[in-house]
């Protein structure tokens, strides 16, 4: 039973919660106010670890007890500024290469699905190229100043991971990626091709960044939050608002369950569906869920631990999240013998800590690009 610190984290986190889905600022500037000194203290902490800080930063009321948080919206403007920056510089490398590229959640989710793109806030860039163009693309970065990070050729061999880290010559962290998913495990587990990706991009107006397809923008949202957890405010703060600009439902749910990514993407629908009123009709998310009584089970295994505090903590929300897979078989039977042994929090593993370790092996780096050219 939770004690009464965490039953007041808890209150604080449906409080955000109500904030991201007030009609308008001004509104979640009201809720905010509401809260006593004591929360208040505690609301910026607790937006930060759902990564919504930056929402609650554009709506923090008038007041000395809200300072620290108004004081941070420089920063996650000048941070924004910089990302979109550096994606403008990308233009010319890919234009040198004559490469498609797409820009992945960060930028492309703050225009496309935002009410304003101030309101979300990213680290880093997640770019996606052909495969087949990876090692060329590599080649012009360096080229261009980027100094690539993971050099562990060897183990980057044996991983095959679906990305690379860089940084850009304004210190900007760059995830270059041949897949959306990154681990060989998750890339046989939910069929998201990038040839398939890039041939229905689109060019969003303004700032003028080629990223996904409203479809497979929802559909990679799916799998990526519900991999990542599934309980994070700022995962299903994504896929709610991209939802809410979707018309086609029959196509969403079509694309998802060929994908194999339908209980992953009505997982997080579900989920966001408890906190906001949901767009996506009631019907299209027990198909994702392969039926009403699955969408009952991920209601029970949920509960309320999607609004922890802090959503690193394990819990089986986590745990569930984790396990998801595009049968129901599959998923109870990673979930009851390896759901809970993946929980933690959201430091880096082992082995990406060894990935930056520097490891000059041309024989690895070959093989490693021979494999990701041959990927598709």
């Amino acid at each position: 039973m939770p004690g009464p610190d965490e039953r007041s984290d808890r209150a604080i986190t449906r409080r955000i919660a109500q904030v991201l889905g007030a009609a308008t600022l001004a509104d979640g500037a009201e809720l905010l106010a509401r809260l006593s000194p004591d929360e208040t203290i505690r609301v910026a902490e607790i937006a930060r670890r759902h990564a919504v800080e930056p929402w609650l930063a554009a709506c923090a009321p008038s007041g000395t007890e809200f300072a620290p948080l108004r004081q941070q919206r420089p920063l996650f403007l000048a941070a924004q500024a910089r990302t979109l920056a550096v994606a403008r510089d990308l233009y010319g490398v890919f234009a040198q290469l004559d490469c498609p590229w797409v820009v992945l959640k960060g930028p492309a989710l703050a225009y496309s699905v935002y009410p304003r793109p101030d309101l979300r806030h990213g680290v880093d860039l997640d770019v996606l190229v052909p495969p087949v163009r990876f090692g060329d693309v590599l080649d012009g970065l360096s080229a261009a100043g980027f100094t690539l990070l993971d050099q562990n050729w060897p183990l980057i061999d044996a991983k095959l991971p679906g990305e690379l880290r860089l940084r850009a010559p304004t210190g900007l962290l760059l995830d270059l990626h041949w897949a959306v998913l990154v681990s060989p495990a998750v890339r046989r587990r939910f069929h998201l091709p990038t040839l398939d990706l890039l041939a229905r991009a689109r060019v969003l107006e303004p700032p003028g960044l080629p990223m996904l397809s409203a479809v497979d923008q929802l559909l990679h949202l799916g799998a990526h939050g519900t991999l990542s957890g599934g309980n994070r405010l700022a995962w299903l703060l994504d896929v709610h608002l991209a939802a809410c600009r979707t018309a086609d439902w029959d196509a969403v749910a079509e694309s998802a369950s060929s994908a194999g990514v339908g209980t992953a993407l009505g997982l997080l629908l579900a989920r966001a569906g408890r906190l906001w009123p949901s767009p996506a009709p009631r019907a299209v998310v027990r198909r994702l869920l392969n039926g009403p009584l699955w969408a009952a089970v991920d209601r029970v295994v949920d509960g309320a631990s999607v609004l922890r505090a802090d959503p690193d903590e394990g819990s089986r929300a986590r745990a569930w999240a984790h396990s998801v897979s595009a049968t129901r078989t599959a998923m109870v039977a990673d979930f009851a013998s390896r759901g809970f042994a993946r929980l933690g929090n959201a430091r880096p593993t082992a082995t990406e800590d060894l990935l930056l370790r520097q490891v000059d092996d041309p024989d690895a780096r070959r093989r490693y690009l021979a494999s990701v050219a041959a990927a598709e």
